[in-house]
């Protein structure tokens, strides 16, 4: 399996053009689990640009999960870890930008973004949704899951339990991994 490293500007393309999102959230609030671990900031120390992870208690079990580079926010979302079986999951949801324009608001349709966890002391891995995978499975018939193909990003339209149905039915060949974040002081 090939590695990705996922940096802001990585995340910036993905957003930008193969990311897959999905209307409704992977996570029920009995599948809701909050582990301390997560809390900090986490990247690569040889990164030039210091992208960070930055994880903070929201309370309610939920996280506000900051990308910052150079110590400067970039995007924020509301996370949610989420367990199903043996497996953790990360569910981003963008948190408002600020605009007061209601008119320009009410066109945006705000998305969840699924993510595979892996976390221990210290180390963080994540693994984003494949889009081209889940594409060619629907294409060829393989796959039978609501969805919406536009150019910027898969959007699935499924139900919560159609999307825990499609990771824990094809949990290893759904995800790819990136290169693991360490934890930074």
């Amino acid at each position: 399996m090939r590695k990705v490293v996922l940096s802001l500007t990585g995340l910036a393309l993905l957003l930008g053009g193969c990311l897959t999102v999905s209307l409704q959230p992977l996570y029920t609030d009995k599948d809701i689990v909050f582990e301390p671990l997560m809390i900090g900031r986490w990247g690569d120390p040889d990164d030039d640009r210091k992208e960070q992870w930055v994880f903070e208690d929201a309370g309610d079990d939920s996280y506000t999960v900051t990308l910052q580079e150079d110590g400067t926010a970039k995007a924020a979302f509301e996370g949610r870890l989420l367990r199903l079986g043996d497996h953790l999951f990360l569910d981003l949801f963008p948190k408002p930008s600020g605009g007061n324009d209601g008119f320009y608001n009410s066109h945006l349709v705000p998305a969840h973004s699924i993510w595979r966890v892996e976390i221990s002391k210290g180390s963080l891995r994540l693994a984003i949704m494949k889009r081209d995978w889940l594409e060619l499975e629907m294409r060829e018939g393989r796959l039978n899951l609501p969805h919406e193909d536009r150019k910027e990003a898969l959007v699935l339209t499924a139900s919560t339990p159609e999307l825990q149905n499609l990771v824990r039915s094809h949990l290893e060949e759904c995800f790819e991994w990136t290169d693991p974040l360490l934890q930074m002081p």
